[in-house]
């Protein structure tokens, strides 16, 4: 009887590379979201330092002098961080989206190669048991064939 050989082995290999590009796909959408999280908490670090120089300006232990200048340009850096963690938020919410996208493809494409494994397992292990009734049906023949060459060789000997 012949080896096993698996029909649909393309369509198998074709699911795994599709699979593969899906996490793929995934890793690089949850790094852009990484990257922008990291951005927010950076421009939050740094609109809270803005804020601490902001309130220390009129301490009258400071040495240097304080003029309106300095009070206007950290109000206007301030104020652009409002305007940029609005922004930097948009985008996460669209990445996030696309996270959620990349990981529904990606759980799609996982089923489907699963699903292409448990058929080729299906078919391998029914391919097993034709090879066992094959060999169980010759070696019944050996049996019968020898039992009846013994059979034959006792009457002739009488």
């Amino acid at each position: 009887m012949k080896k096993f050989k698996f029909n649909l082995a393309v369509v198998e290999q074709h699911r795994k590379l599709q699979e593969q590009e899906k996490q793929v796909w995934l890793a690089k959408c949850l790094a852009r979201m990484r990257a922008s999280e990291a951005k927010l908490l950076d421009l939050d670090t740094k609109e809270v330092q803005a804020r601490r120089e902001f309130s220390g300006l009129g301490n009258p232990s400071q040495t240097e002098s304080v003029n309106a200048a300095k009070f206007w340009m950290l109000d206007q850096f301030i104020q652009g961080q409002k305007v940029r963690r609005a922004e930097l938020k948009k985008q996460l919410q669209v990445e996030e989206q696309e996270v959620g996208m990349a990981y529904r493809e990606f759980m799609k494409a996982q089923q489907q190669r699963k699903i292409m494994e448990k058929l080729r397992e299906r078919r391998q292990a029914q391919h097993g048991l034709a090879l066992k009734k094959h060999e169980a049906r010759l070696q019944d023949e050996q049996y019968v064939t020898r039992a009846r060459l013994v059979k034959e060789e006792d009457s002739h000997e009488e």
